[in-house]
């Protein structure tokens, strides 16, 4: 996996950019436990538990992240996350966006518009989800 961060609903300042190294305020690897817990049977939703800020707060919150692996109908190598702070909220909410994100990339060929423009104009773009490339080099 490259680590290239391809829509971020929440941030688009990341897009873009590469995580590989991402890591949250406790120095936990939070690719690299996204990474895997997607190979991890016993976790099929690929939930990852770490620390984040959030916006207008001085101290990071918990964060719950829920992900799922995805192949492109053209047989690329895709992510797709959506998380939430204060994992105590209702979880299954995140994991109908990612179910409903992969749906929709294993049902759309990527030749009129890239995955990412396609799930913001599929309102799949709630405020937590995101995608990302597991193909090196793209």
């Amino acid at each position: 996996m490259n680590g290239t961060n391809l829509f971020h609903a929440g941030m688009p300042e990341i897009e873009g950019q590469n995580l590989s190294n991402l890591t949250d305020k406790d120095g936990k690897p939070v690719t690299q436990l996204i990474l895997n817990a997607l190979s991890n049977e016993t976790n099929p939703h690929s939930w990852v538990h770490y620390s984040w800020w959030e916006e207008n707060t001085f101290y990071p919150v918990p964060k719950s992240s829920c992900h799922f692996l995805v192949k492109t109908p053209e047989g690329a190598s895709l992510f797709v996350g959506g998380g939430m702070n204060y994992p105590h909220e209702e979880k299954e909410f995140v994991r109908i966006i990612v179910d409903d994100a992969v749906e929709l990339i294993q049902k759309i060929p990527n030749t009129a518009s890239p995955y990412w423009k396609i799930l913001q104009q599929n309102t799949i773009s709630e405020k937590f989800a995101y995608l990302f490339s597991m193909n090196k080099g793209k």
